[in-house]
């Protein structure tokens, strides 16, 4: 016995757990974009998005995937920079208002649960926790009808097993740049880039999910998450919203190209979302205390219809729609 757990402890296989990898956005100081060494988007301005922080302001923390973070949008023209904007000249009992962004392209709340963890592990209390979430919770473009549980573990993981692969399996003899360790680092590489560039292919994967029928699982992670964010801000004395972000497949314009790719309102997408928002909300409901869920789904489609430059594509705002949506 004491054989076997020697040899079985030994000889286990390296592998990647399921949230527990954090993908950032590479470190960046050109003209529109500019993010720190941590991954976190800042001004050109500033060094790091932290390195101001002061536990006397009135901190406002805000958690999203890549509407929250600024996808095609300059950094003064992010949601969370209008928001700090708006609220410079104000102060709350007498402290300044201090806003961050936490957003991280492709994150869901199951996720950013984890950022929130680590920025307490750090010392870093927020006044507020601001959920800006609905998106990513939909199924990955891969995961057929699972939710979107660990889509970056699950991705990382296969290039981890390349490279343990036994050389003579995947070389090329005649192709020496293909060695294996190379050909993992090239693969975890694109795949990376794949994953957090939100390409086309992964948004039309994504418009493909299923509509409502599978909406329970992902909505329960929602809930699950947002419970135990509302534990730790009992237990650390901060303020936690959650909020259902707007999308521009709510607008249902079957005249618009932008939202409706190829079946028009009736899309798949729309009934996912819808059916998603609502069991989100319901559930939220059910919970005991209630936990209250913002919904702006539809927050810009009046707006929008008068106004079409306030979705950049389905799910991103533009500058005006980021202005908007602070205000």
């Amino acid at each position: 016995q004491v054989v076997h757990c020697l040899l079985e402890t030994c000889a286990y296989d390296v592998d990647i757990a399921t949230f527990r990898i954090r993908a950032i956005q590479k470190e960046s100081r050109g003209n529109e974009l500019h993010v720190d060494a941590e991954g976190w988007r800042v001004d050109r301005q500033t060094g790091s998005l932290f390195e101001y922080f002061d536990d006397s302001d009135h901190n406002i923390f805000l958690f999203g995937g890549s509407s929250t973070f600024g996808f095609a949008v300059g950094d003064e023209e992010t949601l969370p920079a209008y928001i700090g904007k708006n609220l410079d000249a104000k102060s709350v009992d007498g402290s300044s208002i201090s806003v961050f962004n936490l957003g991280q392209i492709g994150y869901s709340m199951a996720e950013e649960l984890y950022l929130l963890v680590d920025q307490l592990r750090r010392g870093r209390t927020p006044n507020l926790a601001v959920f800006y979430d609905g998106v990513n919770e939909r199924p990955g473009p891969n995961a057929g009808e699972l939710p979107k549980t660990g889509w970056l573990a699950d991705d990382v993981r296969s290039a981890v097993r390349s490279a343990q692969e036994p050389p003579w399996v995947s070389i090329n003899w005649f192709d020496i740049p293909r060695l294996p360790v190379q050909r993992a680092a090239a693969g975890a590489r694109r795949r990376l880039q794949r994953l957090l560039g939100e390409s086309e292919a992964e948004e039309k994967a994504g418009q493909k999910a299923q509509p409502a029928r599978n909406v329970e699982v992902p909505a329960d992670r929602y809930i699950r998450a947002a419970s135990v964010v509302r534990t730790l801000a009992a237990a650390y004395g901060f303020k936690a919203v959650f909020v259902l972000q707007p999308s521009g497949v709510f607008l249902e314009r079957p005249e618009d190209r932008r939202y409706n790719y190829e079946a028009g309102p009736e899309t798949a997408l729309i009934n996912y979302f819808q059916g998603l928002y609502k069991e989100i909300l319901m559930r939220a409901a059910g919970q005991s205390p209630p936990i209250l869920v913002h919904d702006l789904s539809e927050a810009l489609t009046e707006a929008s219809r008068n106004n079409n430059d306030l979705f950049l594509d389905w799910q991103h705002l533009t500058p005006d729609g980021n202005q908007f949506m602070a205000r």
